[in-house]
């Protein structure tokens, strides 16, 4: 008998808009809906991570939940005004063991989401990090968690994802 090895990823949706326009948060979900649709051919778990009125995982794939559903979740996510940030890094954290990688849509780029980036990076675990934010534009500081792969963090812009997606691609 041989065991089956397949991969899961966590999609991290960050709803934490604070005062910041609510079209970042309906970027950031479009944004995941795209992967999502990207992703549901290969043979490979998803698990959604984010935090609504609770903490939230949903898992498509291989046989669970399809991508339709998925999208439906997506479409009912709504920003979190009463849990703070950290209940979102918890839950990444616990599913982190039992994930191959992790790609994280963050609203901002502050202490808070690079701790966490931080923590999973200690993990060993492969991470890209989408930042949508009001500028799409965000210098890297000395203790980035990032700052030696600076490929794997894309800087979107609110309401122009499609033309920072385009620069990300000529700029890698």
């Amino acid at each position: 008998q041989q065991d089956e090895y397949f991969s899961r990823y966590g999609l991290v949706l960050d709803t934490y808009l604070e005062n910041r326009p609510e079209l970042m948060l309906e970027d950031a979900v479009s944004v995941a809906a795209s992967l999502v649709v990207s992703i549901r051919n290969q043979d490979a778990l998803l698990d959604l991570l984010f935090v609504g009125d609770r903490a939230w995982r949903f898992t498509s794939g291989r046989g669970l939940a399809g991508t339709e559903n998925m999208l439906e979740i997506l479409a009912c996510v709504a920003s979190c005004n009463t849990s703070p940030f950290h209940a979102l890094e918890q839950l990444v954290l616990r599913h982190a063991a039992e994930s191959s990688g992790f790609i994280c849509i963050f609203l901002d780029w502050d202490r808070q989401r690079r701790q966490l980036v931080h923590r999973l990076r200690a993990l060993r675990l492969p991470i890209k990090v989408i930042v949508v934010s009001q500028s799409g534009k965000n210098e890297m500081e000395e203790d980035d968690p990032m700052l030696d792969r600076p490929q794997d963090v894309w800087l979107l812009e609110a309401g122009n994802i499609q033309q920072s997606l385009d620069r990300v691609a000529r700029h890698p």
